[in-house]
């Protein structure tokens, strides 16, 4: 990937990433940066960026089964390693605020800036590709395919424009996703200390503070996290997510999790929509019915679906200080123990 080299957010913020402490399981779990250079070509001066081979992604690759959803074991472990990786990232203290154009090197643990947490963001790597800067990628996906490039009307093209493109392609699917391990990657939202960003996470998997908001922080992961977990394991996120608005994201939340704390009323949509009755039911509830659709093969046993429900239900509250810490989720009944073993 290659971005203007005046913006190097996700350059710094790899490279904490890459030489932080090995004393957390979820390093494993964080995409790492093999190494960076410059490009000076025609339309300026890049920064690009050499990752780790990895993929598919996990929403992706759920859509090949059956019921679009993960086997349960394979869901269980991809929620415990991103979990994992969520505490790697949080206890790097990736922090923002003042006004500085410099890197933060302070580690602040509640001005810690939110991951672009959700579904798509989390890829598949077997263990044989991880971390590996010696693969011979080309071996396995052979000679390039390229697609001349034209100018319109027979104008000439100019310097800013390649005379050709390579064609997107991809890896073959992997065989064995059950000795795959799972990584978040794009961390190209984040932001550092004088670098705050428009938060661009789908709006189905964003906090109450920023949609509302506009605010941001660690806590803001937690929520994150909650919607993704529940994706992970039921196959689609707990909200609307055909063509979603604030306005009808805030009524789901309204009928799920209660009125909004007083503080955000003047930041509320307003709308006719606001109007229209919606069906009340818990977080918990949801959770299960739509995991045990008739339709669908559960996996799961009942016992460890009221786990769940239990551990989103304090995940995903309002008040970001009413959320548990990363530290405290990955103690929950629901990980301590894998249901296969």
């Amino acid at each position: 990937m290659a971005a203007i080299s005046r913006d190097d957010r996700e350059a710094n913020i790899l490279d904490r990433l890459s030489c932080g402490p090995a004393s957390y399981p979820g390093k494993n779990n964080v995409v790492q940066l093999l190494d960076r250079f410059n490009h000076v070509g025609p339309n300026g001066n890049h920064s690009c960026l050499i990752l780790e081979l990895l993929g598919p992604r996990v929403d992706i690759e759920a859509e090949r089964y059956r019921d679009n959803r993960l086997p349960g074991y394979l869901a269980w472990e991809a929620c415990r390693q991103t979990a994992l990786a969520v505490e790697y990232v949080h206890a790097n203290g990736i922090a923002h605020g003042g006004q500085s154009d410099n890197v933060s090197s302070v580690h602040t643990a509640n001005k810690s800036s939110p991951i672009d947490l959700h579904p798509g963001n989390l890829v598949f790597v077997p263990s044989s590709r991880a971390g590996r800067k010696d693969l011979d990628i080309m071996t396995t996906l052979g000679t390039p395919d390229l697609g001349d490039v034209q100018a319109m009307h027979g104008d000439a093209l100019t310097a800013q424009v390649p005379s050709y493109e390579v064609v997107p392609t991809s890896l073959p699917p992997l065989k064995n996703l059950e000795e795959s391990g799972i990584k978040i990657v794009d961390f190209g939202n984040a932001y550092l200390s004088g670098h705050k960003r428009e938060i661009q996470c789908p709006l189905v998997f964003r906090d109450p503070e920023s949609v509302l908001a506009s605010e941001g922080g660690m806590q803001a992961d937690i929520w994150s996290l909650g919607c993704t977990i529940f994706q992970l394991v039921v196959g689609y996120p707990p909200f609307d997510n055909i063509m979603p608005n604030k306005e009808g994201l805030v009524r789901e939340w309204v009928a799920m999790f209660g009125d909004l704390p007083e503080e955000w009323n003047p930041y509320l949509p307003r709308s006719k929509a606001d109007t229209i009755p919606i069906d009340q039911v818990t977080l918990a509830d949801w959770l299960h019915d739509t995991y045990f659709d008739e339709d669908k093969k559960a996996d799961f046993a009942e016992a460890h679906i009221e786990e769940l429900g239990d551990l989103l239900q304090s995940m995903m509250q309002y008040r970001p200080s009413d959320r548990p810490r990363i530290s405290q989720i990955l103690t929950h009944p629901w990980f301590r123990k894998n249901p296969w073993r």
